[in-house]
């Protein structure tokens, strides 16, 4: 045979003075060459989202020092008019390898007055310092203003001191909360709209849930609604709780319904045909009015809450668990109310911590009260609290299901207390991040599978969970900017992973609804990109954009 092989037997120090001594037979003839790594950098696409524009791929040179080769690059690239600079990070090799450097290109013709297209000349020097020169040529010279320009390698390390950290939204005071502006933007009391519900309690635990006949034809008022009698109870057309296409009760049918007690007359609340289980009690309105109130550490022990909205909200929190321990009540109206009590986190009765420390602890019944958890969290300052923060950061078992349902209950917690974050430790944050990307690249790979509406909730939760995380930059001591530092190999991957997830997403039509409202200014080309992606994008690279985003509130639901 006319080769000779360097053979695993030989060691390497030998197998290299042989392929020296070769070397020297054959002078300046080269042996091998070197296969380049793929270098590409991020840019816009115009279907909404970030893609790789490579600018090595496959491409190999021959090892002589000194030695420019061209590195051809097939695809044109268009100039966005408008900017006076433009800068593309830079990845390297095998799995888009963020490196600490930017490609950046600045000319006194910017700002351009037109989209550019233009071609691209990558040459490589084998040996020297800075290997790559990569110039920008416009198709159109005349027409663009420039014949080329060269691009400048600038290191991008990231400034801790200064690295972008996600705001909180800002804390109503209970003076807010008795002139919060409505749908329409009128001035209305989150305090009235709880106190003009938690008053049916009383009428509930006296009559229970009543059974009766329709007793009337329907008839219309002069507002032109619907009315009907069952016994002495009014009821309206919006006292049913009907499901999808079924009719109103007619004269002579059994219903059920909540009979209410207002100055000495009855009206019907969540009425149903007899054998149907009611909906909700309480209302969409009610549900916003409680989660604004108990959010961000308020508490009923604050100075300035009015003394009568104390005193109603501790006697509706009698009255409720009174029904929870009636076995006359259904079970569908004691999960709600026992669901209201765990809402109320440090001013809960006792009943909440006791059952969610037994829930945590179960992961059936983590799965089961999960949102319980989430709420009754608040900001871990009483004991059950931070047991039960504790037992959701490292939860039962290592369950696929009670590991993401856990991320989904730090998910609405973290956002619901501004201060809930500094109670994790460094370890606990590493650990969380690990078990995050797991998370996330599990509901990645389902939501392009299946594309399920629970899953896609579920990855929005995850991804609201990140943002919080980068929160942590905020707390004290440098060693948390440092393990969220876009720097860091795990943060890298996670930048990574987002651009996937806008890719899937958008390539799928999916809409992300994040309970997470930003002020952001998106570029155009990346319109398509939910806010939530984009504005962990630009946390998770550093990108200084981040500081003009603003959290501007966020909207749980029931």
């Amino acid at each position: 045979m006319d080769y000779k092989w360097l053979g695993s037997a030989w060691s390497p120090i030998k197998g290299c003075q042989t392929l020296n001594r070769w070397q020297e037979e054959v002078d300046d003839i080269a042996l091998w060459r070197d296969h380049l790594p793929e270098l590409s950098i991020k840019v816009q696409s115009g279907k909404g989202y970030n893609v790789n524009f490579y600018l090595v791929k496959d491409a190999t040179v021959t090892p002589q020092r000194g030695k420019t080769v061209n590195i051809p690059v097939e695809e044109s690239f268009t100039l966005p008019a408008g900017k006076t600079h433009y800068s593309f990070p830079l990845q390297q090799g095998e799995g888009n390898k963020e490196l600490q450097f930017v490609a950046h290109l600045k000319s006194p013709a910017f700002p351009l007055k037109k989209d550019t297209a233009c071609k691209l000349k990558m040459t490589y020097t084998y040996g020297a310092d800075d290997p790559y020169e990569l110039k920008f040529i416009p198709l159109d010279s005349a027409q663009a203003g420039f014949k080329s320009i060269r691009v400048e390698w600038r290191s991008e390390s990231a400034d801790l001191e200064n690295v972008p950290v996600p705001d909180f939204p800002d804390r109503k005071s209970w003076s807010d909360f008795q002139k919060f502006p409505d749908r329409m933007g009128e001035p209305s009391s989150l305090l009235r709209n709880i106190m003009n519900e938690i008053c049916w309690l009383d009428s509930i635990a006296k009559y229970g849930r009543v059974t009766a006949n329709i007793g009337s034809k329907w008839k219309t008022n002069e507002k032109g609604n619907r009315f009907c009698f069952a016994d002495d109870t009014y009821f309206s057309e919006h006292s049913f709780d009907l499901f999808k296409g079924q009719e109103l009760p007619i004269y002579g049918d059994r219903v059920q319904f909540y009979k209410i007690e207002s100055r000495g007359k009855f009206q019907a609340r969540n009425a149903t045909i007899e054998g149907k289980e009611p909906q909700k009690l309480f209302s969409r309105k009610f549900y916003f009015s409680l989660f604004a109130i108990w959010n961000n550490d308020h508490s009923l022990s604050d100075s300035d809450v009015p003394d009568h909205f104390r005193n109603a909200i501790f006697e509706g929190a009698q009255k409720s668990i009174s029904i929870i321990g009636s076995e006359n009540m259904s079970d569908t109206l004691k999960e709600e109310l026992f669901f209201f009590l765990c809402c109320l986190h440090k001013d809960a009765p006792g009943i909440v911590g006791s059952r969610l420390l037994d829930a945590v602890r179960d992961k059936k019944l983590l799965w089961r009260y999960y949102k319980n958890i989430a709420f009754a969290i608040g900001n871990a300052e009483l004991p059950w609290q931070q047991e039960l923060f504790e037992n959701v950061i490292n939860p039962v078992d290592n369950d696929g299901l009670t590991r993401s349902k856990s991320m989904e209950i730090l998910s609405i917690a973290l956002w619901r207390s501004e201060g809930l974050i500094r109670k994790c430790s460094e370890a606990e944050l590493k650990f969380l991040l690990l078990n995050l990307y797991n998370c996330l690249e599990f509901d990645l790979q389902k939501v392009v599978n299946d594309g399920k509406g629970y899953q896609i909730v579920t990855l929005c939760r995850h991804l609201e969970l990140l943002l919080a995380l980068l929160r942590s930059r905020g707390n004290d001591g440098e060693s948390f900017k440092i393990i969220l530092s876009p720097d860091d190999d795990l943060i890298k991957k996670y930048a990574g992973l987002v651009d996937r997830v806008a890719t899937a997403v958008i390539d799928s039509d999916i809409a992300l609804n994040s309970r997470v409202a930003f002020q952001l200014n998106k570029p155009k080309e990346l319109h398509k990109m939910s806010d939530i992606l984009y504005a962990l994008s630009l946390y998770l690279t550093g990108s200084s954009g981040a500081n003009s985003i603003v959290v501007s509130g966020v909207i749980d639901d029931a």
